[in-house]
């Protein structure tokens, strides 16, 4: 399993565990439904078997959850992984497709800001943002808390944002393992030259 794979299914856990409750009361909050699932990363598997641990406490939950992503141009993952498996993981987490969405910004700030705006008039609790940056990053998460909307910071850190939850890469690992392949691609150049 990959990290990308771990990384999205943490996402989709805590969006799941937000969603769940968004609009419950503090009496229904300590129900079984209302409950976190006892996941770690280990837990999340190929088969995405673990997200349906999520289907109590996302069905308990109100309201949709809305992904927004940043960009086609400065990654292919966001159409070739992040959009498929974030859907295959809220489906698999008990999320009917009327429940979340999943919207890329095409590169614009002002795209993701209106595509926050329609998703949170449209009965979004939980906002899932990738920002372009942190300035309208930070603009979109103040209104969307300004409306009792749920955040969270996906891939990159929103600086001043008011996301409850930031879920990356284990970025420490990434940096030793570029340091890892640089280091081995001067070793195997220096050797043959």
């Amino acid at each position: 399993m990959t990290t990308k794979t771990v990384f999205v299914r943490s996402a989709v856990a805590l969006a799941a565990l937000a969603l769940g409750t968004a609009g419950v009361s503090t009496a229904s909050a300590s129900s079984p439904a209302a409950k976190s699932p006892k996941l770690k990363p280990t837990s999340f598997t190929i088969d995405f078997s673990a997200m349906a641990q999520l289907k109590g406490i996302a069905k308990s939950g109100k309201g949709k959850v809305a992904v927004l992503l940043p960009d086609t141009q400065s990654s292919a993952r966001y159409v070739s992984f992040d959009a498929p498996y974030l859907t295959q993981a809220f489906k698999a987490a008990g999320l009917s497709s009327d429940q979340f969405q999943v919207e890329n910004a095409q590169g614009s700030t002002q795209t993701m800001q209106t595509q926050a705006e329609a998703a949170i008039t449209n009965g979004a609790t939980v906002l899932v943002v990738d920002p372009l940056d942190s300035g309208s990053g930070a603009a979109i998460e103040a209104n969307a808390t300004q409306q009792g909307v749920k955040v969270i910071d996906y891939d990159r850190l929103t600086l001043n944002g008011k996301a409850s939850y930031y879920v990356s890469f284990n970025n420490v690992t990434v940096g030793k393992l570029l340091g890892k392949g640089l280091t081995d691609c001067v070793t195997a150049w220096s050797v043959s030259n």
